[in-house]
Order: C-alpha cells, then structure tokens, then sequence
C-alpha cells in the first residue's frame, strides 16, 4: 500500500497516506487492522472490519473528487482512532455505525 503510519499527539492514533480514498486502499486498511477475511475476529476486530466494509459501500456512492485530498476518521470499539489520508486531507469526514447498526460517513 505505500502506507506511512505515525504516531500523532494522542499515542493510540494510526494514519495511513493513500494516493486516493477508495475501496482498494480501504480493502488494504481491512487487512492490515483486522487480517485477512476468515481469520477469527475478535469482537474489536469484528466490528471494525464491519464499518471498514460498510465504508467501501458507502464511498463508492459519492464522486471520486470528494476524496481527493480528504481525511476519513475511524473509531474502533476500544477508542482506538485510524485516520486514512489522501491529498492534504482537507475535506474532513468521520464514520460509524449508526443506531441501526448502519455505516455512515459525514464530513466535519
């Protein structure tokens, strides 16, 4: 993936740099956090490749501009935060599951 992680101010935050926001490099994310498909999940990791998959859904509905230089937050169950970058990551979006159990993706 390319992917640069650092560690920010806040000690548990991960950020990868992407070329763009899009279903392969959140694809890419999914392993990398949660392994491949069909290892056992733990309840965390369930639910994280959950929303990480909802995501490509939800990402794949919007034009590819609105990711070109955007920011996408993701929390995990234990508050662990995992930021994908592309660009300069201006446009600011955070995502969860909302209280249908549905991914949702709103800008900042």
């Amino acid at each position: 993936m390319g992917a640069k992680t650092s560690k920010g101010a806040n000690e548990t935050e991960n950020k990868v740099c992407v070329k763009a926001i899009d279903k392969r490099s959140i694809g890419r994310l999914i392993i990398k956090l949660c392994g491949n498909e069909g290892v056992e999940d733990t309840r965390e990791t369930a639910a994280l490749r959950k929303l990480l998959q909802g995501c490509i859904t939800e990402i794949e509905k919007q034009s590819n501009k609105t990711w070109q230089n955007a920011s996408l937050a993701i929390y995990g169950m234990d508050g662990t935060e995992y930021i994908l970058q592309s660009g300069t990551g201006r446009k600011k979006f955070v995502t969860h599951l909302n209280d249908k159990d549905e991914v949702e993706i709103l800008p900042l």
